[in-house]
């Protein structure tokens, strides 16, 4: 991101250095423009500017050049026409569906199954799981339980990360737990912190190993909903993130501890609450019952 920032001034004149209202509006508007006018990104944009400059020890914007790039985000969002790529969530019951599909002695199976229970039961989004991850990020604390340390994710990009605790769920058939320990087991890692949880089959262009992209993933979840039924242009990746959430939501768990699990620091999880036909029962009934009274 920060190259691409570079290019951007280069090409306009301006030091990437020493970011300006000018510089960085310029390329925030060209970041939307790439992306035909979607401004779905445009906040961690901004936030990964912020946090690299602060890193680098690079004077970042006034209080006043801040206050016009976010006035500037919020029109160009207010302005934002372009067509929704909000995929449909992948529930419980389509998850068990593919755990039963799954051989897990097969080593492709196997990787793909623990991938997927770990996206939904940890509301990870793509890039958090497969952002290299390695032996020393997980935690054992008994058989039914682990821990998973993200150092770094779209909205925590600092400080000591974040950690999001597994325990095993009765009735789902695999406990991403069991899965992982059986995965370390299979590939000889489980004594080697600093090796990469879901390494690739392809090396990096030095030779050095590479997690597995997430180009891979997307067509996995695109190839086991087609097995199991389903049209699977309508999921992506992130239909984990969106299932679990909203498995949470119909359980009437808390919001405010959805919002803490899943790592939301805005009311945007409120977007990941997708199972319309709930929604409408939960709205009839409220006014079913408002009726009711009205008539007594």
């Amino acid at each position: 991101m920060w190259r691409r920032f570079q290019g951007v001034c280069a090409r306009k004149g301006l030091e990437a250095s020493k970011p300006s209202y000018k510089s960085v509006s310029l390329f925030v508007c060209h970041y939307v423009k790439k992306n035909k006018g979607s401004t779905r990104s445009i906040d961690a944009v901004v936030s990964f500017l912020r946090v690299y400059c602060r890193m680098s020890k690079i004077q970042w914007l006034d209080e006043s050049d801040k206050a016009k790039l976010s006035a500037l985000c919020r029109e160009l969002k207010r302005c934002d026409h372009s067509k929704s790529l909000r995929k449909k969530a992948i529930r419980l019951w389509h998850l068990k569906a593919m755990l039963e599909m799954w051989d897990v002695s097969c080593e492709h199976d196997h990787l793909v199954a623990l991938l997927f229970t770990m996206a939904f039961q940890g509301l990870l989004r793509s890039g958090e799981l497969l952002g290299d991850l390695r032996v020393e990020n997980i935690e054992w604390l008994d058989d039914n339980e682990f821990v998973l340390h993200l150092e770094r994710t779209k909205t925590v990009r600092e400080g000591e990360g974040v950690f999001i605790t597994f325990r095993r769920l009765h009735g789902l058939g695999q406990f991403a737990g069991d899965l992982l320990r059986s995965w370390m087991k299979r590939k000889g890692i489980s004594s080697q912190s600093k090796a990469l949880l879901f390494p690739s089959r392809m090396r990096a262009s030095d030779g050095s190993e590479r997690t597995v992209s997430l180009s891979w993933f997307r067509k996995e979840v695109k190839v086991a909903m087609r097995m199991i039924g389903e049209n699977p242009d309508n999921f992506s990746g992130h239909s984990f993130r969106a299932g679990g959430a909203t498995e949470l939501f119909n359980r009437r768990v808390p919001y405010p501890t959805i919002k803490k699990y899943g790592r939301w620091k805005s009311d945007s999880a409120l977007d990941y609450y997708r199972d319309e036909e709930e929604i409408a029962k939960a709205v009839a009934k409220a006014f079913s019952r408002t009726l009711k009274r009205m008539e007594r």
